[in-house]
């Protein structure tokens, strides 16, 4: 396994989450690198979860149960993730999983629920978001990985006084990834055209750009 050491802040505590595709520094939460694979543990962990969903009694499966009561269950699989100060737990999915009905995501990382606001500012960010899914290579990416992606685009399409230093601590990438992916981008020359041609108006781009910055600054202040 490759040896990491954070660039941002200089810890080596560092954490693969494969369930995000990412390797991230558990002091400060900066995304060093991506995974492009996912380690057999994970998979056991998710199978011993499983297995101890499937021990319990029918009449516990037809109970109505709380909250607290799957998170207890669970804890002892889970719980180390919760105590990371970049991951939330998100409840309603966990009672799904808890119940068989839901086999994605769990986990949810603060920085990505600040994000999200950014579809809220930007219709245009939202379009160009969802227009990666139709690349499978772009569309396997992270959440945060895509989201970037699309940010960048506007930005070297468009115009921006956003930094490339704001947008790494805004989106809590190391510089590196961001060049990385900037020069990825130069494969998708129709994804370049889609993006040109949406017309995106300056107050869009400008408010877009003011979130960033702010996002930016909390990162500073952490």
């Amino acid at each position: 396994m490759r040896m990491y050491q954070c660039p941002k802040c200089g810890s080596k505590e560092i954490i693969w989450d494969p369930e995000r595709g990412e390797v991230i520094c558990s002091s400060c939460g900066l995304v060093i690198d991506e995974i492009y694979y996912y380690p057999k543990t994970f998979v056991e962990l998710k199978g011993d979860a499983h297995e101890i969903k499937n021990r319990r009694s029918v009449k516990e499966k037809n109970s109505r149960e709380k909250p607290g009561e799957i998170l207890s269950i669970y804890g002892k699989l889970f719980g180390w993730w919760s105590l990371r100060r970049d991951i939330d737990i998100d409840k309603d999915r966990l009672l799904q999983f808890s119940r068989g009905g839901y086999n994605g995501r769990i986990f949810v990382h603060k920085k990505d629920r600040e994000l999200e606001k950014m579809f809220e500012i930007s219709p245009s960010l939202k379009k160009i978001y969802d227009y990666t899914s139709i690349f499978p290579k772009l569309s396997s990416r992270t959440f945060r990985a895509r989201l970037l992606i699309s940010y960048i685009l506007l930005r070297d399409l468009y115009g921006s006084h956003v930094s490339t230093s704001l947008m790494s601590k805004a989106f809590s990438v190391s510089r590196n990834h961001l060049i990385r992916i900037r020069r990825e981008l130069q494969k998708y020359p129709e994804l370049i055209k889609f993006v040109s041609e949406l017309g995106v108006s300056y107050k869009e781009l400008n408010d877009l750009d003011e979130y960033v910055i702010k996002l930016a600054k909390v990162s500073e202040e952490v």
